[in-house]
């Protein structure tokens, strides 16, 4: 977690199978998932949620490396 002037940067990482281009093009899409029993509305409802305060959310993933994911939230206001 990074506090910033106006905002806070949540970054997540992992060292997974990461994602192809296309699959992080898709991420966001409701229902689009690559998991046996999944849903696909995990990062969908995630991505509204941030959305919804202002926010922003971004995938960066290197197939075979891991994936990084950006979350920045504004800060409230006093």
């Amino acid at each position: 977690m990074e506090k910033r002037a106006n905002s806070c940067k949540i970054t997540v990482a992992d060292d997974g199978v990461g994602m192809q281009k296309d699959q992080i093009a898709q991420a966001f899409i409701p229902f689009y998932t690559l998991k046996k029993g999944g849903s696909g509305l995990g990062l969908t409802v995630c991505k509204r949620i941030i959305d919804s305060y202002g926010g922003n959310i971004f995938i960066k993933s290197v197939p075979n490396e891991g994936t990084q994911v950006e979350i920045t939230l504004p800060l409230a206001v006093e």
